[in-house]
């Protein structure tokens, strides 16, 4: 039985998780399923070890006894479960849930696009009913034709019901919540972490499974000027949790079920089944948003190189690739401008999710 400090869907840090197996002459083996999720970014206070303690009195044990642990990766059959990531210009990449899909590359296809956006530009990357996440869009001072995320902003309602304002600069990666900066919060399921270039950040979501994010502060190549310049980079490490109503310029994409198909019309005089050209129809069964049909490009990598299958869909604003003329929509819903919020921690935009009547503060 886990001690009473072990709350499911809640980062666990105190001490160990203890299981006890009553006592029993006729079984030979017991076993115990410890749910584990991992956030991809290796941290010295997330070790995870079984020891196997001394039995009890009268109990026989085969000697030496031993414990054997399986970690296996997340079954993705009602949810994607790998990250999802915005880096550059910036440059996104997210994960797509296909339920009917049948082995690679389907099963773990993400879709990348770009929104480039406007100097200046405050533009909101989730909206979910009880969290917010914005980014500030400010110019690349090597490069001013090229924008980078130097903020980002989360505003989320904690499980105590009040909201929380939780923000991440570029410069010095510092964090705060609530105005205050600060190297560490952890109060009513809201959990923040500093290191010195990244923060992680754990919201309920009105979940008992937490939305985990990170905000990492990196030097990345910038190829247009043969130069480096510092830039945020944002990572969703743990989306479970976000509903499939939730929006944003990422939001919209975690866990809407879509469907990929070979597209057959025309690429720029050429057919397309000639090339790794596919449509996509999304979101299927959606509540709200009406389907679309998206073509782009398959590529085994993502924009940073990771070796995932990609459909590269849009240029520049989300709009559709210029060289295919039917059956190719703006991936995003609306146009990047329908997503402008009025401040650094705002939720209403045009198609706002997050219910502000949540914040008892």
């Amino acid at each position: 039985s886990p001690p009473t400090n072990a709350v499911d869907g809640e980062d666990f840090t105190s001490a160990s998780f203890e299981v006890e197996f009553p006592a029993s002459d006729d079984v030979q083996l017991r076993c115990a399923n410890f749910i584990i999720i991992d956030d991809d970014f290796p941290e010295p206070d997330e070790l995870f070890r079984v020891v196997l303690t001394t039995q009890s009195p009268g109990v026989n044990v085969v000697s030496p006894s031993s414990a054997i642990v399986i970690i296996m990766d997340n079954d993705q059959g009602t949810s994607p479960t790998v990250n999802d990531t915005v880096v550059g210009d910036p440059l996104f990449t997210v994960p797509l849930f296909i339920p009917d899909a049948d082995g690679p590359p389907f099963d773990r296809l993400s879709l990348c696009y770009e929104i480039h956006g406007q100097p200046g530009a405050i533009l909101n990357f989730i909206s979910d009913r009880c969290t917010s996440v914005n980014a500030l869009y400010t110019p690349l001072e090597v490069d001013p034709g090229i924008n980078i995320v130097s903020s980002v902003a989360v505003r989320a309602v904690d499980a105590a019901g009040q909201c929380v304002n939780i923000r991440v600069d570029l410069d010095g990666c510092s964090a705060s919540v609530n105005g205050v900066t600060l190297s560490a919060y952890n109060a009513n399921a809201v959990t923040v972490k500093k290191y010195p270039s990244r923060v992680r950040i754990s919201v309920p979501n009105c979940s008992r499974q937490t939305l985990v994010m990170w905000a990492l502060c990196q030097e990345r190549a910038v190829h247009s000027v043969g130069a480096s310049a510092d830039m945020i980079k944002f990572v969703v490490a743990r989306g479970l949790s976000m509903t499939p109503i939730a929006h944003g310029l990422i939001g919209q994409f975690w866990n809407a079920k879509v469907s990929v198909e070979p597209f057959t019309g025309t690429v720029s005089g050429q057919t397309g089944s000639e090339f790794n050209y596919y449509t996509l129809t999304l979101p299927l069964d959606h509540p709200i948003q009406a389907p679309r049909e998206v073509t782009g490009l398959l590529f085994d990598y993502t924009w940073d190189r990771k070796k995932r299958p990609c459909l590269y869909v849009g240029d520049g604003q989300g709009s559709s690739l210029s060289e295919i003329s039917q059956f190719n929509d703006p991936v995003i819903q609306g146009s990047y401008d329908d997503y402008r919020v009025g401040g650094i921690f705002a939720t209403e935009f045009q198609y706002t999710v997050f219910n502000e009547g949540l914040c008892q503060n």
